[in-house]
């Protein structure tokens, strides 16, 4: 089981919708958690809508741009340092997030999108595909080593971002 299984089965451009309504959901539910319990799990819960946009949403650029494929992913994978970076620098301003608001206004921009992908992206043709099995996936040596890459690189970004706070207050 995977989330690109998913895609698989029910199509990218649902999947990726999918991701966003979860994520929107989460995120309005997170603008008004009772309890940093109740945020961490939606913040989780939020997680697994990104996760199913970002797998789907391959997905899609790659079938909307032909020929094209390495810039249009180049261009797409952007949008998580992008975002980092961004995020980082705005959070440098702010001394007590507002997370009513911006929780609130995350939602929005994410059920946008949602409205934005249904109504821009023509679903698929129904076109009948091999269905690979995640262990055959999961042993496939590139995919392998693009995941090790991958998750490298995330485990030392948010390690530093976890632990930035605490060097930061030894100080």
């Amino acid at each position: 089981w995977s989330f690109g299984a998913l895609a698989d089965r029910f199509g990218a451009k649902p999947v990726a919708i999918a991701g966003l309504l979860l994520a929107a959901l989460a995120s309005l539910g997170g603008a008004f958690a009772p309890s940093f319990s109740a945020l961490i799990v939606l913040r989780i819960v939020e997680g697994i809508g990104y996760t199913l946009l970002v797998v789907a949403a391959t997905v899609i650029v790659v079938r909307v741009v032909p020929g094209q494929t390495a810039l249009a992913l180049s261009v797409w994978s952007s949008f998580a340092p992008i975002g980092f970076a961004l995020g980082q620098w705005a959070a440098a301003y702010v001394s007590e997030p507002p997370l009513r608001p911006v929780g609130i206004a995350h939602a929005g921009v994410l059920a946008l999108a949602a409205v934005a992908l249904h109504l821009s992206v023509k679903a698929a043709p129904g076109t009948p595909r091999a269905r690979a099995s995640s262990s055959g996936v999961l042993r496939h040596a590139p995919a392998q080593l693009t995941a090790l890459a991958f998750g490298g690189t995330c485990a030392v970004l948010l390690a530093s971002v976890a632990l930035a706070p605490v060097v930061l207050a030894n100080q």
